[in-house]
C-alpha cells in the first residue's frame, strides 16, 4: 500500500509498505479524510520532535512513521475481539495513545499520560491506504453524519 512517511527533517517519502494486519482488539480503516495539522508541518520542517528516533515506549515504533493523526474513514476489518463495530461503518480516530495504567490514565486523563503517544506520530497514521488502531481509539459516526463532517471540527445540525 502507499504511505506518506516521515524519515527526518525535510524528508517525507511516498513509499510502498505492507498492508497492516488487524490484531484481535484492533480495527483496520481505509482513511477517507486526513487533516494535515501544524504538528505535521513542524515535524517536517523542524523535526523529528514528536516522531521518535528510538523505539517509542508504548508502540515500539520509530521513524520512519506514516503521518496523519486527524483521521476519519471507513472500517475495512475488525479483530476477533471487536464486536461493536462492523465493516462499512464510518469512524473517527481518537489519536491519543496512553498506557492505561498510570495515575492520570486511571483518573480518565489520558491526555496527560506520562508515556503518551499519538497515532500518526508515535505509530503509523492515516496518510496511507490503510491504518490499524485499537478499538478504544475509535468513535463511530452516527449514520446521519457524513464523513465530511466527521473529519472537521464542525458540529452537525
Amino acid at each position: 500500500m502507499r504511505a506518506l512517511r516521515l524519515h527526518g527533517q525535510h524528508d517525507i517519502r511516498l513509499e510502498q509498505i505492507p498492508i497492516p494486519s488487524c490484531g484481535p482488539s484492533e480495527v483496520r480503516i481505509k482513511p477517507a479524510l486526513v487533516g494535515i495539522c501544524g504538528t505535521d508541518v513542524h515535524e517536517w520542517s523542524r523535526g523529528p520532535t514528536l516522531v521518535p528516533t528510538k523505539a517509542h515506549v508504548l508502540t515500539g515504533c520509530k521513524a520512519p512513521i506514516t503521518l496523519g493523526h486527524e483521521i476519519c474513514g471507513v472500517v475495512e476489518e475488525v479483530g476477533c475481539e471487536v464486536n461493536d463495530i462492523e465493516p462499512g461503518q464510518h469512524v473517527v480516530v481518537q489519536p491519543i495513545l496512553a498506557d492505561q495504567t498510570c495515575r492520570a490514565c486511571l483518573l480518565g486523563n489520558i491526555n496527560v499520560c506520562r508515556q503518551q503517544g499519538f497515532v500518526g506520530l508515535s505509530k503509523d497514521g492515516g496518510l496511507a491506504d490503510f491504518l490499524v488502531v485499537k478499538r478504544q481509539n475509535l468513535e463511530v459516526l452516527p449514520a446521519h453524519v457524513p464523513l465530511e463532517l466527521g473529519g472537521t471540527s464542525q458540529s452537525p445540525r
